[in-house]
């Protein structure tokens, strides 16, 4: 077996190997320029840990950041590893038991040698690689919504009669989608966007990890063949707005916003109608539209109505590789923030807030 890790100094390499998986698989959130985008946006450095034997092939991306040296006693660098923003795990085009075992046999000597102390993944519903590493016992923490966009009469199908309704009242208030692949957005357009979005996350007291700077809205934009806006328009201005990422079979629901004063004309509902019907028209497989903050809350009810049938689990998987340097990193911290200890309880990489 062949095992490297690969950086963006490396990118034709990762690359390569990602090209050499099965169509289907080739999925927007392993690509190495997806991967340099959020480099620059943590300042972590982008890595993909890559083995192969004979024609089986895994390829695993991550993000590593350095531990804050003022949790550490002593002089050692130590880091830790989680995916970009958006779904992770692995890829790999085989089931062979034994392989993704050394695998994973291989990847925690890697996080040994380079003193990685914990692991976080968000492994990705549509593809279902949750199994996949060994090493990791993944955790189902919540439900997905996924639509088949080769269901038979999606309208009929899959769409609750209340969201035809609401479509249906959309349109008859003259609203509109407007359709923008992302090499092609105008700055006009993608200040609509941001603002539209950037408004949405105040309004809803969205955590500051999901106030982009304006950079990284433009380098989505970038991303060839892997980014999509959708605008549902009002007498000439944005209303509702989406960008949705796609590789060679999945999209997804990104981000997005709306103005509050049009939730009661249904734009956004009209604007998932047209983003389904424009991703089934490019031939994709899946459109994911993610899940709730919480199990089944209103945004996950409100995303099922769009695919009644589409419910996934969603799992998570976290691994501390040094038990005794990530116990005093977290003591510290907890000494240093007593009072985020129970807000964070949960995090596994706690300590960055």
């Amino acid at each position: 077996m062949d095992c490297n890790v690969f950086s963006l100094n490396d990118s034709q390499k990762w690359h390569s190997a990602y090209e050499t998986l099965p169509v289907a698989l080739r999925d927007v959130y392993y690509r190495a320029d997806f991967y340099r985008i959020n480099q620059g946006l943590t300042g972590a450095e982008a890595k993909c840990f890559v083995c192969s034997e004979d024609e089986k092939l895994f390829l695993y991306p991550f993000l590593k950041t350095k531990v804050n040296p003022g949790y550490i006693v002593g002089g050692s660098t130590y880091y830790d590893i989680e995916g970009a923003y958006g779904y992770n795990g692995p890829l790999y085009n085989t089931d062979d038991i034994n392989f993704l075992k050394e695998v994973s046999r291989r990847f925690l000597e890697m996080c040994r040698d380079e003193n990685i102390i914990a692991e976080f993944t968000r492994f990705n519903p549509v593809l279902e690689n949750h199994k996949a590493l060994a090493h990791i016992e993944p955790m189902a923490v919540n439900e997905n919504i996924v639509l088949d966009l080769e269901t038979e009469d999606i309208w009929m199908k899959a769409y609750e009669h209340s969201t035809r309704k609401n479509i249906n009242k959309a349109i008859r208030s003259g609203l509109t989608v407007k359709y923008v692949e992302g090499w092609q957005i105008t700055s006009g357009e993608l200040n609509e966007f941001v603002g539209i979005y950037m408004d949405t996350m105040k309004r809803n007291r969205a955590s500051s990890v999901y106030h982009f700077p304006d950079s990284y809205f433009l380098e989505m934009a970038q991303l060839p063949g892997g980014s999509h806006f959708f605008f549902t328009m009002n007498e000439g201005n944005a209303v509702s707005c989406e960008l949705v990422t796609a590789g060679s079979t999945i999209s997804y629901s990104f981000l997005g916003g709306t103005n509050e004063q049009f939730f009661s004309l249904r734009a956004n509902d009209l604007l998932k109608h047209e983003i389904i019907q424009k991703m089934k028209q490019l031939g994709l497989r899946y459109f994911c539209l993610g899940g709730g903050t919480t199990p089944n809350d209103g945004i996950f009810r409100y995303k099922k109505c769009f695919a009644k049938d589409g419910v996934k689990k969603f799992y998570i998987g976290r691994k501390v590789h040094n038990e005794t340097v990530y116990n005093n990193v977290v003591k510290n911290w907890e000494d240093g923030f007593p009072q985020k200890k129970e807000m964070y309880k949960n995090h596994i990489l706690k300590y960055r807030n």
